[in-house]
């Protein structure tokens, strides 16, 4: 046990010199009852980072070396039933007496040349300042909006964990804050301002648990307010300008009309291929679903699950950009009784480039599964016509004139060769 521990240690520095981490180092002294000892160290937004639980440390009054890898920054560290000296770099950063009872300490890692203060969000400039990392934010650096959510508790305290959602129920940001005014720390009535950097699109904001009131602001202007209570929704927009509408969808053209962001598919800009679903649902629209995956290489390329459909007998139109490959086409009725006829009279049609490849709805059973080709339009070459060659109509050659001697009979002046002819007697003039 004491080789893979020594394993795991030599490790771990390795892994915190090419992380740009501090190498912290925990000193833990256990007492009498080693088992009751435990730890725990969680960053400034009280995510915990390195957990010791029960039944960590199974020798009596014995010191334990543990390595951890932090990033420098402010930490709150919680041990139980030990003595404690922590360290980072070498550097002695908070120490304390064994106690049998639980202790609560706040720490901080620093910065230097070596240790980086890069945070990884790219809406922060990190900046290293007396040996202690700053993190501003610059929502201007990422593309996205100043939003700010401020809370101001009760005489209570405050307890609030909030999540804002964006149209299609991803988590864009959340908090989870204890500020506890109870014991004087605070005076009642205490203000705290959170900052998000968010896209441009209609939010949720969730507010699961809490005590007081918050307001929402996108770039300083209010959008949303209200007091915490369980389970309270509240839907805000965030506007767009000329420079966030990006989506990081190259298939698709962004742009900021009215404040408002509109992305529309252009499948000539990512080089694949227009490919659209249009449905119509039956009397229960919530029992179909379909996906389309490449049929050779088996990869799902579109999922559209149970549920995404909540009108009854009503037309959708699903676009999509695809690549040039064979794909299959499933669909699925949760009733078992198709999209067709019994309940309604709903169909699908799959159309690439705008021409219908496949259609249906009509099926026995779960589920109808057929293939199809996304290919580019074929331009044929342009036919060239060409007029037909006639020849044109010839006279046939014109024998000579013979023309009469001097006295000769004649009818016109051209028969006498240059003379002329007496018509009186029908003769040349001689």
């Amino acid at each position: 046990m004491k080789l893979f521990f020594l394993i795991i240690v030599i490790i771990g520095i390795q892994i915190c010199n090419a992380r740009g981490c501090a190498d912290a180092v925990l000193e833990v002294t256990t007492g009498n009852s080693p088992a009751w000892t435990w730890y725990s160290i969680s960053d400034s937004s009280g995510n915990e980072v390195a957990p010791a639980g029960y039944d960590r440390f199974d020798e009596p009054n014995t010191m334990y070396t543990m390595k951890h890898c932090l990033v420098p920054g402010e930490y709150t560290f919680t041990i139980n039933n030990s003595g404690y000296v922590i360290r980072a770099n070498g550097e002695e950063l908070a120490s304390g007496e064994y106690s049998n009872s639980m202790k609560t300490i706040t720490f901080t890692v620093p910065c230097d040349d070596a240790v980086s203060c890069d945070d990884s969000d790219p809406c922060t400039v990190d900046v290293c300042t007396d040996r202690v990392c700053t993190h501003a934010f610059d929502c201007s650096l990422c593309g996205r909006v100043d939003t700010t959510v401020e809370i101001t508790t009760d005489n209570g305290g405050f307890n609030a964990r909030y999540y804002i959602d964006d149209s299609k129920d991803n988590n864009v940001a959340s908090m989870h804050k204890n500020i506890d005014v109870s014991n004087g720390s605070f005076e009642a009535d205490f203000d705290t301002t959170v900052k998000h950097c968010i896209g441009p699109g209609d939010y949720t904001f969730r507010n699961i648990h809490g005590d007081g009131s918050y307001v929402i602001r996108v770039n300083g202007e209010e959008v949303a307010s209200g007091d915490f209570k369980d389970e309270e929704n509240k839907l805000f927009n965030v506007p767009c300008d000329d420079y966030n509408c990006d989506d990081s969808d190259p298939c698709t053209a962004d742009v900021c009309t009215d404040r408002v962001c509109t992305y529309t598919p252009d499948c000539s800009a990512c080089g694949r291929i227009n490919t659209s679903v249009e449905l119509k649902t039956d009397d229960h629209p919530g029992d179909t679903a379909y996906y389309i995956y490449d049929y050779s290489s088996k990869v799902e390329v579109v999922h559209v699950d149970h549920g995404s459909f909540d009108e009854r007998n009503t037309e959708y139109t699903m676009n999509y950009c695809l690549d040039t490959s064979d794909y299959m086409f499933k669909i699925l009725d949760s009733g078992g009784d198709g999209i067709c006829c019994e309940s309604g009279k709903g169909w699908y049609n799959v159309k690439v480039n705008g021409k219908s490849a496949i259609n249906g709805g009509k099926f026995t059973g779960y589920r109808e599964a057929k293939t199809f080709l996304v290919e580019p339009v074929k331009t044929e070459s342009p036919s060239v016509s060409y007029a037909p060659i006639t020849a044109s109509p010839t006279k046939k050659p014109t024998k000579p004139a013979e023309c009469s001697s001097k006295g000769e009979s004649c009818k016109k002046n051209a028969d006498c060769c240059g003379k002329r002819c007496i018509l009186q007697k029908g003769k040349c003039k001689t």
